[in-house]
């Protein structure tokens, strides 16, 4: 009752929602190509479709979304 999901603390930034094709590939540590979005700097909150949290994640230079710290999911 005590504990707080481990996403918590990341609510000030934007949130990204990966297909479940994406959402294997970024838990393999590769980056993906998502739709466009206004701002691409910056750190982001990366979910599965259903809502799974998988970890951070920052657009890198060809304007993919790579993974930065993974969360190790059962």
């Amino acid at each position: 009752a005590f504990l707080l999901p481990v996403d918590e603390s990341l609510n000030g930034y934007p949130k990204v929602e990966l297909d479940i094709e994406s959402t294997h590939s970024f838990s393999q540590g590769q980056a993906v190509t998502v739709g466009p979005f206004l701002e691409t700097c910056g750190i982001f909150r990366v979910y599965s479709k259903f809502g799974e949290f998988l970890g951070v994640g920052e657009f890198n230079d060809d304007l993919q979304l790579a993974p930065k710290r993974l969360m190790a999911n059962n």
